[in-house]
């Protein structure tokens, strides 16, 4: 609002009184009157909004908000533009010259008229240069505090005890954005508001009451803040008794102060370190001014050097890791300035202060931190050489300057002498390393190189390697790793003595082993690391017909009657198999032979698992399933593990198929009875019952009991048929008894031996990931073609097995596919300012 050549301020008449409270709510605002009022009835209630109420601000406010924020689009003749503010009952609008502010008042006449609210004309301020609006002074030159209330706070009285000091206060923080380091001014009397102290009004109490009225008596006009004049700066500090933060913009080429913020510490953050207390300030102002800063880049000043460190602090835990959370959304850049050139951030910074108590790295560090003897005509002189055009030599000069880590060492080199190690203690471990090089550092047409002599050349041929600047590295790296007739994708051994040729920077080796592991296309191809391995999940096998594993085999050579694939469905609690030849795949033929062969003799299952295959997804399935009440499921996506059962049992019908058919292979049908007797009449490995025994009680009478001569006892029974059932009864329920218990008693062995390799899954939604498929299409060459796909996006985590990924590309296809097909994917960078051979005969 501040900085407007105009203004307008109005005052609703009557304020809460305009709003009525609905009759269900009347009761809730009655008061009971004293007797001796002689009045008829003692109750009372109001029906209209009253002082005293807790919602009546809100509710006041949000009806208030109407006029200038309308619930429907305003016409243009009911427009007032953004610089209008209404708080409770009181309105200002804002203009830079008069025919907007005569449509603007007009707009809001408009607006009042159609709401009902009437205006207090006493209180109504038309066209003033100046205005006071809610304890702020408004102009032209920006904000300031009204003088009338300044006044009051100046007039009053010493505080005889803590209520009034309260008062007080309260009435000085309205104003703590005008006046710097408030907070650390008040420290002695906020000393006096802490619980079991006396209240004793000491000297040093008396000089802070008289210096927080003598900066309040000239308080600064703040500046507007402008997001279209570039980014804001902040400047934070911190003594030992309080913070201290002051925003501020580069406007019209002059710095302008938006606004000052200061903050007391307790007890426990006095004791703080001066890092922890400097990264407090910058934490504690951040969250301050966050409606100016957020989701949009700023600049942080500090006279603590430390914080230049702030985002490539590792593994950091505690409070410290909770204060950088705090941080991370926000895009800053820490600038170290002297404490002399924040003075307005910084009273107290120049004070003498106690040793660190803790034993703190970073503040061992800034002791001994000492700045370089800089040339500024040295400088001068390679600056007004650049040319910002395209990546060339002149660029490179440009960014080797301006790269803080090179900078330093580059300019000692220029003016021949190196500088003690004491001086260059408070750099970057970049900047440290090229001062251990400092005698191989030479200048070559105001660009920085490294003199290398390589162990396959003449020793007085010496080759000349760039110190490539940070912001280079990465994409440098990237070109010459990708290039075809560079590196083409080779390991960091060769990548490295190749790039060494040409380039050298701190760090060489690292950084390329970083780029390498983040290739895209290595990962695909030399084997994406940390696939997952979710825990084995156990599917519980406890009654008879309750679940059916159904799956197709196939195709085969077709036989003599036409039958190229097999029906294959194994009951999961017993094993039984179901095998039935087909003349094709299609849902018809699928569905017809379950209901011949499977739920027309054994009944309705509780559940069916098939794959994802079409004619186990079609309409028909769907329909068979409803219509014979079978809970369906599907498997993931190339996950056949899920549905083992029958992906075993398939397998075993394949081998006993090539043993049996011999030199006649049309006629594999003819076998598929046979070995599926024969498999349901031996003994499974676990529950040591064959699955003829678990579905009918007996054992299976085979030709080889016929040789045995073991002829069934069918007399025994003759004269007992109401007995039988019921010995057959007995002898199923403990039979499936002791199925049951041997197959959890396996299943639990086999998940403890399973999960001891196995994690949960790291993915979450929003995840980039890989997914793992190998190529079947015809034609292609797997072995010269990466199983790993994507990059997909995670849509939904269903359970600790599966999850739902979505493709990246058109046409954004989703699929359920197994986390174990999952891994990490590492996004790639897409910038392309590379320093390429083009310029590389310059070297």
């Amino acid at each position: 609002m501040g900085g407007k050549k105009l203004y307008h301020a109005f005052d609703l008449a009557h304020g809460y009184h305009n709003l009525e409270i609905h009759p269900d709510d009347q009761a809730k605002t009655a008061i009971i009157l004293p007797e001796d009022l002689g009045l008829p009835s003692r109750q009372f209630e109001f029906t209209r909004l009253s002082f005293g109420l807790s919602a009546a601000p809100g509710a006041f406010q949000c009806v208030t908000d109407r006029l200038i924020t309308p619930a429907k689009e305003p016409k243009p003749e009911n427009d007032l533009g953004d610089a209008v503010s209404v708080y409770l009952d009181d309105v200002c609008i804002a203009g830079d010259n008069f025919e907007v502010m005569l449509q603007r008042l007009e707009a809001f006449f408009n607006r009042v008229r159609a709401s009902g609210f009437l205006l207090k004309a006493k209180k109504c301020e038309l066209f003033q240069k100046e205005i006071s609006y809610l304890g702020h002074k408004l102009s032209e030159h920006g904000i300031k505090a009204d003088d009338n209330k300044i006044n009051k706070i100046l007039h009053w009285a010493r505080p005889n005890d803590q209520k009034e000091l309260r008062s007080w206060l309260g009435l000085v923080n309205y104003y703590t954005k005008y006046v710097p380091h408030l907070a650390t001014e008040a420290s002695p009397l906020y000393g006096l508001l802490r619980s079991k102290i006396s209240f004793e009004w000491t000297e040093q109490c008396e000089q802070s009451f008289k210096r927080i009225k003598q900066l309040l008596t000239t308080p600064p006009v703040l500046g507007t803040p402008d997001v279209t004049k570039g980014p804001f700066t902040l400047t934070s500090d911190a003594s030992l008794t309080g913070l201290g933060a002051v925003l501020s913009q580069e406007q019209n080429g002059k710095d302008v102060t938006i606004a000052y913020w200061s903050k007391i510490l307790n007890t426990a953050q006095r004791n703080y370190c001066a890092t922890h207390r400097e990264l407090l300030a910058l934490v504690e102002s951040v969250k301050a001014f966050n409606h100016y800063l957020a989701g949009a880049p700023f600049l942080v000043k500090s006279d603590h050097a430390a914080l230049q460190w702030l985002k490539s602090f590792k593994n950091p835990t505690g409070m410290l890791a909770r204060w950088l959370e705090k941080l991370a959304p926000y895009q800053f850049q820490v600038v170290y300035v002297k404490g002399t050139s924040i003075g307005h951030a910084d009273a107290l910074s120049r004070r003498p202060q106690r040793p660190c108590e803790k034993d703190c790295i970073k503040c061992t560090k800034i002791e001994n931190l000492k700045t370089l003897p800089v040339s500024v005509e040295n400088v001068m002189v390679n600056w007004g050489n650049i040319v910002a055009d395209g990546l060339t030599p002149e660029q490179l000069r440009k960014d080797q300057i301006l790269d803080d880590d090179i900078m330093p060492i580059m300019v000692a080199v220029q003016e021949g002498k190196r500088p003690d190690f004491q001086d260059i203690v408070g750099f970057s471990n970049k900047t440290r390393t090229l001062w251990h090089q400092f005698k191989s550092l030479v200048i070559r047409d105001g660009l920085l190189f490294r003199k290398f002599v390589h162990i396959t050349r003449e020793p007085e041929k010496d080759q000349y390697q760039l110190v490539l600047p940070s912001k280079h590295v990465k994409n440098t790296v990237k070109h010459y790793h990708e290039q075809l007739g560079e590196v083409n994708h080779f390991g960091i051994h060769k990548t490295v003595a190749h790039m060494q040729r040409f380039f050298w920077w701190p760090g060489m080796q690292n950084d390329i082993q970083w780029c390498l592991y983040n290739c895209l296309v290595c990962n695909r191809f030399k084997g994406v690391k940390h696939r997952v391995k979710p825990p084995m999940k156990i599917f519980q096998d406890g009654v008879l017909h309750g679940r059916w594993h159904v799956d197709i085999a196939g195709p085969f050579k077709a036989s003599e009657e036409g039958y190229t694939y097999i029906l294959v469905a194994v009951e999961a609690f017993s094993g039984w198999p179901v095998v039935v030849p087909l003349r094709g795949e299609r849902s018809t033929e699928v569905a017809k032979a379950l209901v011949t062969h499977v739920f027309s003799v054994f009944g309705s299952p509780i559940s069916m698992m098939t794959d994802q295959g079409k004619n186990m997804l079609s309409e028909t399935m769907r329909e068979v399933a409803n219509l014979y009440q079978i809970k369906k499921y599907k498997i993931s996506v190339k996950h056949p593990q899920a549905n083992g059962k029958v992906e075993r049992w398939i397998k075993t019908l394949k081998l006993q198929l090539a043993l049996l058919i011999g030199n006649n292979p049309l006629t594999w049908p003819d076998y598929l009875p046979f070995i599926a007797q024969a498999y349901r009449s031996l003994p499974n490995e676990v529950t040591k019952c064959s699955p003829y025994e678990i579905m009918f009680g007996a054992p299976m009478r085979t030709p080889l009991h016929m040789e045995r001569g073991a002829p069934p006892c069918e007399d025994d029974w003759s004269h007992h048929k109401t007995a039988y059932p019921l010995f057959v009864r007995e002898a199923l329920t403990k039979i499936h008894d002791i199925v049951r218990e041997s197959k959890m008693q396996a299943a639990k062995r086999m998940k403890q031996l399973y999960d001891k390799t196995a994690m949960l899954s790291p993915f979450k939604v929003g995840d980039k990931v890989y997914y793992y498929k190998k190529n079947t299409q015809r034609g292609v060459m797997r072995k010269l073609t990466s199983p790993w796909l994507g990059p997909f996006t995670v849509t939904d985590i269903i359970n600790d097995c599966n999850a739902q990924i979505q493709d990246d590309a058109p046409p954004y296809t989703k699929m359920i596919v197994h986390i174990d097909k999952l891994a990490a994917y590492t996004p790639q960078d897409s910038e392309c300012d590379l320093v390429t051979a083009a310029w590389l005969t310059f070297i």
